[in-house]
């Protein structure tokens, strides 16, 4: 609606404009010019017929009405284009919702893997650090037996959990993708820091230091992975509310 009254202004404000101009043209611009101007330089002008008159001033507002029906056309296809646009863009809305937060359900759920697994690693990598005996992480539901790879590994490669959470946003979108890829920076990041850690307890260092950074370390990790459930939640619901008003728009609600 504020689009159309604002397109709807602009018209009249260009019609009065050009209304405005023929009135000085006529009133003032071309009596001045045939009175002033033209006789010193080619005489005096010949005297218009009416019928001369007529065919001036049908010319003028033949050009005027012409020049409204552009306009007019002009405004028509712009709304024309915008509303297929809108189309386009709500079809590819609709058709990719669905799956998108499948994919954003998914991640979330490979959060709370990945925090469980992060639980059981912290008791057991504090274990190994007074028996050099890691006891191995039980990841549930690991369906496709990522966890199973590295549930043996007092030092994980953690680049396995970082290509499930890409390849699932991949699917996603790309604002989903985003936070996504924050968080396996994170998730990189931790891997080495706790690989030094880890080494710190094989090199029987100060193994109450070992066990602050190792807390200090995880905490962060945890914070990255509530942010990150935070965002793509966040953005789940957006998803839904763009859905539900398209479907007002359809009669569907």
């Amino acid at each position: 609606m504020k689009k159309n009254k604002q397109g709807k202004s602009t018209i009249v404000s260009i019609l009065i404009m050009l209304f405005t101009f023929l009135l000085v043209l006529v009133v003032i611009l071309l009596p001045f010019y045939y009175k002033v101007i033209w006789p010193p330089i080619i005489g005096e002008p010949a005297k218009a017929s009416t019928v001369d008159i007529l065919a001036f001033w049908g010319a003028v507002f033949g050009g005027i009405i012409t020049l409204v029906g552009v306009l007019l056309s002009v405004r028509f296809s712009q709304k024309e284009i915008q509303y297929t646009m809108h189309q386009q863009d709500k079809d590819q809305f609709i058709q990719g919702f669905g799956s998108t937060v499948l994919e954003i359900n998914s991640i979330s759920y490979e959060i709370k893997k990945f925090r469980d697994y992060l639980n059981q690693y912290k008791k057991n990598i504090v274990e190994y650090s007074h028996t050099k005996k890691f006891k191995a992480v039980s990841v549930k539901f690991d369906v496709k037996e990522d966890y199973k790879k590295i549930q043996d590994q007092h030092k994980p490669d953690l680049e396995i959990v970082c290509n499930r959470f890409e390849g699932k946003a991949a699917h996603a979108n790309g604002l989903v993708y985003h936070y996504v890829t924050i968080l396996t920076a994170d998730i990189r990041t931790f891997q080495k820091q706790l690989h030094d850690v880890v080494e710190n307890f094989n090199n029987n260092n100060d193994k109450k230091n070992g066990e602050e950074k190792l807390a200090s370390i995880l905490e962060r990790i945890y914070q990255s992975l509530a942010i990150c459930e935070m965002e793509i939640n966040n953005h789940k619901e957006e998803l839904g509310e763009t859905f539900k008003q398209y479907a007002k728009e359809d009669g569907l609600l």
